[in-house]
């Protein structure tokens, strides 16, 4: 009887989805986005994935490894791991009751960051807006992209 039920819907489990994930749910996480948080993107900027260590890992790939990465010290050691299994150079930056420190960042020479404003690990604190502030501030005087990644549920 399974098998049954299974076998009408199979052909359609074993398809290739789209790269980015299915676009009508990147659509409707930009609506959400946009709605509850008032962030502005298209589908085309959403990348849903299987995990962190495989969105880091296609990162890693889309940014290079020319350049040492910082982490929050302390931090989520898995994705210090992807880092360095992809043979980057890892810079950690020592956190504040506020997150990570800014002066220290601002005296590396880092061109990737990765934090946890949300959900810092594995303090689970979250960071101020003054502080998420700071951070985007140095992001734009240094000219960098920045990316989000969403690790718990919107």
């Amino acid at each position: 009887m399974t098998n049954k039920c299974l076998y009408s819907e199979q052909s359609s489990l074993l398809l290739v989805g789209e790269p980015q994930g299915e676009e009508s749910l990147r659509r409707e996480i930009s609506k959400y986005l946009f709605q509850s948080r008032s962030v502005r993107c298209t589908p085309e900027q959403i990348i849903i994935g299987a995990g962190t260590q495989y969105l880091i890992i296609l990162l890693c790939m889309l940014l290079g490894k020319d350049y040492p990465y910082v982490t929050e010290n302390p931090g989520y050691n898995r994705v210090r791991t992807v880092f360095k299994d992809q043979g980057i150079d890892i810079h950690p930056i020592s956190i504040d009751k506020d997150g990570i420190c800014i002066n220290d960042l601002k005296k590396s020479s880092a061109r990737v960051v990765y934090v946890t404003p949300s959900h810092q690990f594995p303090y689970e604190m979250i960071m101020p807006i003054s502080r998420r502030l700071e951070l985007l501030k140095w992001y734009e005087e240094k000219n960098m992209k920045y990316f989000f990644l969403q690790l718990t549920s919107i």
